[in-house]
């Protein structure tokens, strides 16, 4: 699992440094760069279903265009899951999660609609893992729904 996810971030920072060399070829028609603070609900399933409830979150995210069809992004994330009326499990406990989560990726674009994979870090779970996301941006506006995928962690957002 983690080799997959420092390939995609290898990739990534690959498509980066082609898009900084872009940069000064005159004539180029690409995005600006753009960024945001976005509010999330997240849906925990598998293990940590069992013990805690849907959560709630603030994530930074940015996308630099590396090409007229591909951005680069970056998401940086602060979660809190509920523990749920049952007693907790020895894996997790029985109190609120806290959970920080750094990921970075490459994403294709076509017109409003995104596809994307991203690798990282999640604090508290202390792993690595993948999270494919799709969505639509229009304007300012991204709505976008994510999947973490984890060892008994696996987490949707929207």
């Amino acid at each position: 699992m983690k080799t997959g996810i420092f390939v995609v971030l290898a990739v990534a920072a690959t498509f980066l440094g082609t898009a900084v060399a872009r940069q000064a070829t005159p004539g180029q028609k690409m995005d600006e760069p753009h960024g945001g603070i976005g509010l999330s609900w997240y849906m925990p399933k598998g293990e940590l279903a069992e013990s805690h409830d849907s959560g709630f979150g603030i994530s930074l995210m940015f996308a630099y265009p590396v090409s007229d069809f591909m951005d680069f992004t970056g998401n940086v994330a602060w979660s809190r899951y509920e523990v749920n009326e049952q007693p907790g499990n020895a894996l997790w406990g029985s109190e609120d999660l806290v959970v920080w989560e750094f990921t970075a990726g490459p994403r294709l674009r076509v017109s409003i609609v995104y596809l994307g994979l991203e690798g990282g870090y999640f604090t508290r779970f202390d792993e690595w893992a993948l999270v494919p996301n799709a969505g639509v941006r229009w304007r300012i506006f991204d709505l976008g729904y994510r999947i973490k995928m984890g060892d008994g962690t696996d987490v949707h957002s929207i």
